[in-house]
């Protein structure tokens, strides 16, 4: 599948950066959490959820409950309003030039 992601050990936690999440950002977020022994808090990237079913949205919106989220590219607006409306702060908009700093 081409699909690319990197994990960035933060420490105490998993700082999950993915391209298009083709494989689906649970079963990614689900790897990462397996191979390095604790969770993810953190995601940046796109979710492919842009032509998605709404059954496959709600799964991952509540899946993705306990992590702060920088969504963008292929997530698709309305999608990254609804993880807004669940979750508020938590969720931020990246876009062009977007810029965040990983420090562990």
């Amino acid at each position: 599948m081409d699909d690319t992601s990197l994990y960035i050990d933060l420490g105490e936690s998993i700082f999950l950066v993915s391209g298009c999440s083709h494989a689906g950002i649970v079963n990614i977020k689900k790897h990462g959490e397996k191979i390095f022994g604790k969770r993810v808090s953190h995601i940046i990237g796109g979710l492919h959820l842009l032509n998605a079913k709404e059954e496959r949205i709600n799964f991952t919106i509540e899946n993705l409950a306990d992590t702060e989220l920088y969504l963008g590219h292929c997530t698709g607006e309305n999608v990254i309003n609804k993880f807004m409306e669940n979750y508020g702060e938590r969720v931020k908009r990246i876009y062009s030039s977007f810029e965040l700093k990983v420090i562990p």
